[in-house]
Parts: structure tokens; C-alpha cells; sequence
């Protein structure tokens, strides 16, 4: 209903000839009813499986309706990426040998130095498993699951010379059969290292343009220091888990070499996937039926990623990747006016497990128990009520900056031929985040003030950027 009244009747408003704001109008009414026959005909049927869209021509208005409003997934072809340096051969400054189908790993050592340190997770080796459970035919009775040892997911640090060496191994088939383990290369900050390092005057990629409307990594690279871009780098075999990705973000992930394969299940099929105590299992293909008896009536989304696509993977799907090939990709996690709520639900949570958590003390603790719940909080998932206000706050002086006339002027000026109706479109598009923001930083403080110790205030920064914010989102609404 915002997105119907609101955008629409901002756009007539913003055009200067009522020829344009009659054409606008149209084809605003266009892409909803667009947007209503698209998501009526890829609703999930009995089985819970649904249709991922492949978007060969990435466009953004489309995309924002379709799949960020609706929390969608959808696949992007090769034309969102374009050649990035990283894409490239390892003698043209890129990351890859000459044929542009592997990773020259023996160049990115060079990039990094040997002794530089890289993340690691050990992953099982399925093929490994498998050989041993035929040989000893031994099985878990009434389970179906394999017993395998219990090694994925436990990180580390290691030199990146070492790694270079396990995944040159790991290309030889009989090598890699025989190992009992992989290593997989996961959540490396590589942006942010380089940046640390020599700056990032020519980096190896870019964020497409369609996912820089990014609030977590804007936050987060300016007041931090730190962010939530990635690089992951396995040999065939590797995988991630089952999981929901950190802070109810939506992630995007780039596959520069090598195939996927992603396992998605809607949040609507929580019920189906967890176990008694609300765990999930931990790998699809090996769970303990006993634990987890409605599991196979969740029927998966599976979809085959190949090189040069991008997957945008909505807030709240569980999904599992595993690697068909060697695999290169590089990833971010992003929040934004259309996720924000899941965002503050997520903290939220976490603020009531930190409560369960100590609740045995909160006697003993004398005023102090909830600043104790907040530091937990924030420990364990980098964000708490006060931080997400502080967010709210640094995208709320952004997108208000942009919206002054000057601003818009210079964005016209910069863009050389600006249609007035993509003008338009971007300052719908702001006014719109302002709304949302505005709900946002109300549910937070309404939180927040539910978990203050007797002597504890709201910071009275926050208090005025709620009523700032409500009465530019009245003289929006009502102007």
C-alpha cells in the first residue's frame, strides 16, 4: 500500500509536464500489475518448491519490485558484471590463468605475500566419506545418515602459501579422493585487507550498481572499518552449510570460476527443517531422521549457478552451496529500506536469547543487567539497539543530503542527458527509504526503551531524529 499510494503519487508530482507525469503514472501502474501477475504465477506450490527468474538485462526499477520488495530470489546473467579485473587472466592484473577457466593461485600469492594469513574452514570430504562408509558398510540404523567425522565448520588461519598448496593438490582426482578433508577459503575481508594495506585506488572488483544501495557495508566501512564483502576459493567438493545469512541481510553472490549448486528453502518452511530444540540440520544430504522426521516433505529450490552468474539470495532463506568445480566467487551482505525490519528482528532476537542467557543473574547484577545484555548483544553479532540507531542515523544525513535541490542538480549535471523520469525515479526512491527509515528507528526505540536499567535514557540525538523524521515524512505525504 506505501508503494502504491505513496511512490505514485510522488511521481505525478515531480514531473513538470503533465504529459511525462501521465506516462509515468501508466507505467508505474504497469509494473504492479506486472509485478501482482508475476508473483501470483511464482507462488509456491503444494511441494514448497519455487521458479527463480533468470534476468539476463539487469534493471533495476524491476528488480526492487519483483524480488526486494517481494524477497524473491532471482539469478543474473554475465552482463551484471561486466569485466572486472578479477575476472581477468593473471597477465592482464586478473586472478586467473590464461584460459579464464581456473584460478591462478600461484599470482594471488604473489598479490598477498606467503606468510599472509586467509581464513579457512575444513569441510568433510563426501567422496572420502562415501568410500569409507561402502568399505565398512557401516551405517546409522533407522537414520539414513552416514557417519562421517565431525569437521565442518571448525575455522582457522593459515598461511596463504599453505592453502595454495592444498587446492594445486586438490585439482588431481585421486588426491582428492583420498583426502578426509578440504579446505575451503570463506569469509575473506579481501576488499577490506587491500584497503588497509595500499588503498583501493584499483580494486579487483566493483559492487554492481544494483546492489549499492547497501546501508550495512555504508555504516559499517565508515564508521568501523570493517565490512561485509567476501571472497570464498575451495576445490570441488567444498560447501557451505545450512544457514540463513547474518543479520537477516539479503547476499548476493558472484561466481567468477567454477559451478554451484544452491539448495534454497523458504522461511516458510522453518517448521518442516528444524528439529525439537528449533535446530537446523546440518547438511541436507546427511540428516538424522530420527531428529528431524518432517524434513523430506521440505522440497528444495535447487538451481545450478554457473560461471559469470549472480545469485541474490533474499533475507531469511535457508539455502546450502556446494561446489561442483573449483570455485572462485566473491560476495556481500547488504541491508536496505526494503530488509531493514528483518534486520532489527534479527537483533531483536538476539537481544532475547542474551536475556535468556543471564536471566539467572539479573538479581544479583544491581541495575546492570540489561547494559550487560546490550555488550552481549553487540559481541555476538557486531549490532545492538544503540548501533542500529546510529546507522539509521548516518543513512538518514546521507539520503537527506541528497534529497537538498543543489544535490539533486549536481546529480543531473553528473549524469549529463538525465531523463526527468529517472530523476524522478531516484527521488521517489529516497523519499521512499525515508518512510521506511522512519518506521525502522520507531520499532528500534520502542524496543530499546523496554530494556533500559532504572537509570538509563534514550540518547536525545535519537529522540529528535524520530521527530525529524516524522515530520519529513508528513510534509512528503501530505505536500
Amino acid at each position: 500500500q506505501r508503494l502504491g499510494t505513496f511512490q505514485e503519487k510522488v511521481w505525478q508530482q515531480d514531473m513538470a509536464q503533465p504529459a511525462s507525469a501521465e506516462s509515468r503514472a501508466a507505467e508505474w501502474r504497469e509494473v504492479t500489475r506486472d509485478r501482482s501477475r508475476w508473483s501470483a504465477a511464482h507462488q509456491p506450490e503444494d511441494s514448497g518448491s519455487w521458479a527463480v527468474r533468470l534476468i539476463d538485462v539487469p534493471q533495476w526499477e524491476p528488480f526492487f519490485f519483483h524480488h526486494l520488495v517481494t524477497n524473491v530470489p532471482c539469478v543474473f546473467g554475465p552482463a551484471l558484471w561486466g569485466d572486472a579485473p578479477i575476472s581477468q587472466s593473471s597477465h592482464r592484473g586478473g586472478w586467473l590463468c590464461d584460459d579464464l577457466t581456473a584460478v591462478d593461485v600461484e599470482s594471488i600469492v604473489q598479490l598477498f605475500g606467503a606468510d599472509y594469513m586467509v581464513p579457512v574452514t575444513h569441510c568433510h570430504n563426501n567422496a572420502y566419506s562415501e568410500r569409507r562408509l561402502a568399505a565398512a558398510e557401516n551405517a546409522v540404523p533407522n537414520t539414513g545418515a552416514m557417519v562421517v567425522d565431525n569437521l565442518d565448520g571448525l575455522p582457522c588461519e593459515v598461511p596463504f602459501s599453505e592453502f595454495a598448496e592444498h587446492l594445486i593438490a586438490m585439482r588431481n582426482p585421486e588426491r582428492r579422493a583420498r583426502a578426509q578433508t578440504l579446505m575451503y577459503l570463506k569469509d575473506w575481508h579481501m576488499l577490506r585487507d587491500l584497503d588497509r594495506r595500499d588503498g583501493l585506488a584499483d580494486p579487483p572488483y566493483t559492487c554492481p550498481q544494483i546492489f549499492q544501495d547497501d546501508y550495512l557495508n555504508e555504516f559499517s566501512l565508515k564508521h568501523r572499518a570493517d565490512d561485509y564483502r567476501f571472497v570464498y576459493l575451495g576445490p570441488q567438493g567444498t560447501q557451505t552449510l545450512l544457514h540463513t545469512d547474518v543479520l537477516g541481510s539479503y547476499s548476493w553472490s558472484h561466481s567468477v570460476v567454477g559451478r554451484k549448486r544452491w539448495s534454497f528453502y523458504s522461511p516458510e518452511a522453518r517448521g518442516l527443517l528444524v528439529d525439537a530444540q528449533g535446530r537446523l540440520p546440518r547438511d541436507i544430504n546427511n540428516v538424522d531422521k530420527g531428529k528431524h522426521p518432517r524434513f523430506a516433505e521440505a522440497v528444495a529450490t535447487v538451481i545450478v549457478q554457473e560461471p559469470g552468474q549472480t545469485v541474490f539470495v533474499p533475507s531469511g532463506w535457508y539455502h546450502q552451496v556446494e561446489n561442483i568445480d573449483e570455485c572462485l566467487s566473491v560476495n556481500a551482505n547488504w541491508v536496505n529500506s526494503c530488509n531493514i525490519d528483518r534486520f532489527i528482528s534479527t537483533v531483536a532476537e538476539d537481544h532475547r536469547m542474551a536475556k535468556h542467557e543471564i536471566s539467572d543473574v539479573r538479581e544479583v547484577m544491581d541495575g546492570e543487567w540489561h547494559a550487560a545484555c546490550h555488550k552481549m548483544v553487540k559481541a555476538n553479532c557486531g549490532f545492538n539497539y544503540e548501533t542500529v540507531c546510529e546507522l539509521i542515523t548516518v543513512v538518514c544525513d546521507r539520503i537527506s543530503a541528497e534529497l537538498e535541490p543543489a544535490a539533486l542538480m549536481a546529480r543531473g549535471a553528473e549524469a549529463g542527458q538525465l531523463s526527468e523520469l529517472r530523476a524522478a525515479t531516484h527521488r521517489a526512491h529516497k523519499m521512499f527509504e525515508l518512510v521506511q527509515l522512519e518506521s525502522a528507528l520507531t520499532t528500534v526505540m520502542t524496543l530499546w526503551s523496554s530494556a533500559l536499567d532504572p537509570d538509563e535514557v534514550i540518547p536525545a540525538q535519537y529522540e529528535r531524529l524520530a521527530e525529524v523524521l516524522a515530520e519529513q515524512c508528513v510534509n512528503l505525504l501530505t505536500t
